[in-house]
């Protein structure tokens, strides 16, 4: 595309482009796919590369942040560029044929439908599609939980540590656990360093250590049974697989209709494990640029509203920019990048750049909102509107969280709810496969429920055929 252009608005982030642009990229895209999937799963391997260097590399800075210049330096360029090339090459895949049009998506439960229609079987394509599409590799939250509940398991096994889990308060066994004097608090701490920036999405704050403390002896209150947890999860994997093989042998894709199931089933995954390590990626980030902001004199917040050259301006020649310059970008600003030209404005350049644009607008009186249904099922609750981690002390369980679309942040809240609504996304879309590995009804690519739904209405979410209704306000 010729022309993006990037809205940053405080926490919030828009992106527009071209329609015209969008529509002819997104085809090709979708195209390339469509001929060779292979290609295409070869490309999703390179992305899964590229996010594990960026991992990688983005420790790496944070370790050499006290090394000289020259160091520094060479570290941040190649840090960026894996940041830059994998995000680049992952939205290729997901943004641009799944955000607006869910090309790829909506043509493989096409070729569902048509397999189930010739086999003359008694099966609902969108279930199979959400079967066969389900990837059998762990994502970070499973790993994440994987390690909670370990710990919770060993805790359990030891007397002593678990009757203080059961009689001590918070305060205290966070103290114990900061102390390290034990393998229990060892292993707390190492949980807390392996998966903190799990829910740090952009702007942080990363997971506290109370917070592990707070779910370990939650768990450990209720007496869980860590052993039959994970019996369950293994049985559920055990019969996902079996599902997916008797599926295959009634439908019999042939080799190029499975390569396409198998880059959707991939390109779940890699685009969950990609956002991962950009979170990562953002939490060390901030570590560096902690330590860079008393060596070059900046403040620490200030480096998040320089471009990747500016940044690198300042560790080679401590070029500086103008603080109220930052502080403007930092309230208000867009991003334009033409081919190799970028450029920021703001004040009302900025004003009148946003107002010029020609953007699709939805109605704000429906009684009923439709959607993509990405998880079955079928509940009742009350509307909460989450849009970003400040909304999230209004979550309780059994809420339904509507919200114009999720990210890892919301993770908490995500998991309180007994539906999720977005306004964007489709069936690969961050909102759906969290929906399904936490097995809770969503509905996706409503356009405007943000804008039709209020904090307190009820609402009934029927996701097996895509439809909202407002039962009161």
């Amino acid at each position: 595309m010729k022309e993006l252009i990037t809205h940053f608005d405080g926490l919030h982030v828009r992106m527009y482009c071209k329609e015209s642009e969008y529509n002819k990229a997104a085809q090709y895209v979708a195209n390339k796919i469509f001929e060779n999937p292979k290609w295409a799963l070869n490309e999703l391997n390179r992305i899964k590369l590229l996010s594990d260097q960026f991992i990688i590399n983005s420790e790496l800075l944070v370790k050499v942040s006290k090394d000289d210049n020259k160091t520094v330096l060479r570290q941040f360029k190649k840090t960026s560029l894996f940041n830059l090339e994998s995000q680049v090459l992952g939205a290729g895949f997901t943004w641009l044929t799944e955000a607006r049009y869910e090309l790829v998506t909506k043509k493989t439960i096409e070729i569902i439908q048509e397999k189930i229609k010739k086999s003359g079987v008694d099966e609902n394509a969108l279930n199979v599609f959400n079967v066969l599409t389900k990837s059998e590799k762990k994502s970070h939250i499973h790993n994440e939980e994987e390690s909670l509940l370990k710990v919770v398991r060993d805790i359990q096994n030891n007397s002593s540590i678990e009757k203080m889990f059961l009689v001590k308060n918070i305060a205290f066994l966070v103290k114990h656990v900061n102390q390290c004097k034990d393998a229990t608090s060892n292993q707390i701490v190492d949980l807390h360093r392996k998966w903190c920036w799990l829910s740090y999405g952009y702007t942080g704050p990363e997971k506290k250590i109370d917070e592990y403390v707070e779910e370990i002896k939650k768990l450990i209150s209720e007496k869980t049974n860590v052993v039959d947890l994970e019996k369950i999860k293994k049985d559920n994997d055990k019969k996902l697989r079996l599902e997916q093989g008797r599926i295959l042998s009634v439908l019999k894709f042939n080799k190029k209709e499975l390569g396409i199931i198998n880059f959707v089933k991939e390109s779940s995954y890699i685009k969950d494990y990609r956002k991962g390590g950009v979170y990562h990626g953002m939490y060390c980030y901030k570590k560096f640029f902690d330590v860079a902001s008393a060596r070059y004199g900046v403040e620490s917040d200030s480096f998040w509203s320089m471009n990747p050259f500016e940044v690198e301006n300042l560790l080679e020649n401590n070029i500086k920019i103008n603080p109220e310059l930052l502080r403007k970008r930092a309230n208000s600003c867009v991003l334009i990048y033409k081919k190799n030209d970028l450029k920021i404005i703001f004040d009302n350049e900025e004003k009148e750049l946003l107002e010029s644009l020609v953007l699709e607008s939805g109605s704000g009186n429906n009684l009923e909102l439709k959607g993509t249904p990405v998880c079955a099922g079928r509940v009742m609750g009350i509307v909460k509107l989450i849009e970003s981690t400040d909304d999230m002390y209004k979550m309780e369980k059994g809420d339904i969280l509507v919200s114009q679309i999720t990210y890892p942040n919301l993770l908490p809240a995500m998991k309180k709810a007994a539906a999720i609504v977005t306004n964007v996304g489709g069936v690969i879309c961050h909102a759906a496969i969290i929906a399904r590995e936490l097995n809770i009804p969503c509905i996706v690519g409503t356009k405007n429920a943000t804008k039709v739904l209020k904090d307190g209405d009820i609402i009934e979410v029927n996701a097996n055929n895509g439809i909202i209704k407002i039962v009161s306000k």
